[in-house]
């Protein structure tokens, strides 16, 4: 896995530092749909840094907040069976044109990004593979996550949703389709409420090796 980190840091503030990839314990987005649905509430949340969840991998950053990951270790203890993409809150009304799972029984799990203390920094930063923009009318949230699956499984989700949010009525259409392969993949998300409050989200599993990471700060 290659990448460029994009953030505030620079390049002097992660010399002599190294980049973990952690399992993670809990989800850092909410659901993709609920995004969409609430686009006034942050997409990328925080999930403190936990010296116990175990690191499968790491990485120095080289020149130009540059590192190279060749290899992750398999995620075997936070696997868990996929849960639906669909929300499930009142006042929510979803048409579900597709909603399937090829393999029920298959059990994914998620890795988070660590730059660790180091150099002249005597603390940890989370980074994300994502960036958030929003304005008074629009949003548009674009996300990378390091998805693990312990088998080949496929998750469809397309149709819409819609509800009311500040007296406005949001329909979002869904388009979520994740092919999974067994071990790990990078799995690409985009969310966007247009000025009219109409939403498109799209999801998809792919072989592109590059993330690149953004602080959450």
């Amino acid at each position: 896995m290659l990448g460029t980190p994009n953030s505030v840091h620079t390049n002097a503030d992660a010399a002599g530092r190294t980049l973990n990839v952690r399992a993670g314990s809990s989800m850092q987005t909410q659901s993709l749909i609920q995004q969409a649905l609430t686009p006034g509430r942050p997409a990328l949340q925080a999930q403190a840094i936990n010296v116990n969840d175990a690191v499968l991998g790491s990485a120095p950053i080289g020149a130009a907040f540059t590192y190279n990951l060749l290899t992750l270790a398999p995620l075997t203890t936070t696997l868990q069976v996929t849960p639906s993409q669909w929300p499930e809150e009142p006042g929510v009304i979803c048409t579900r044109t597709t909603d399937r799972v090829s393999d029920p029984a298959a059990r994914t799990g998620w890795a988070y990004f660590e730059l660790a203390a180091g150099g002249t920094v005597n603390h940890s930063d989370e980074l994300v593979a994502g960036q958030v923009r929003v304005s008074e009318t629009a949003f548009l949230s674009t996300t990378k996550e390091l998805i693990y699956a312990d088998r080949a499984v496929t998750y469809q989700a397309q149709g819409s949703c819609t509800t009311t949010v500040e007296g406005q009525s949001v329909t979002v259409q869904i388009d979520i389709n994740q092919t999974l392969r067994s071990g790990w993949n990078v799995v690409t998300s985009s969310v966007s409420v247009t000025p009219n409050r109409q939403g498109l989200i799209v999801s998809r599993a792919n072989l592109d090796s590059t993330v690149d990471l953004y602080s959450l700060e």
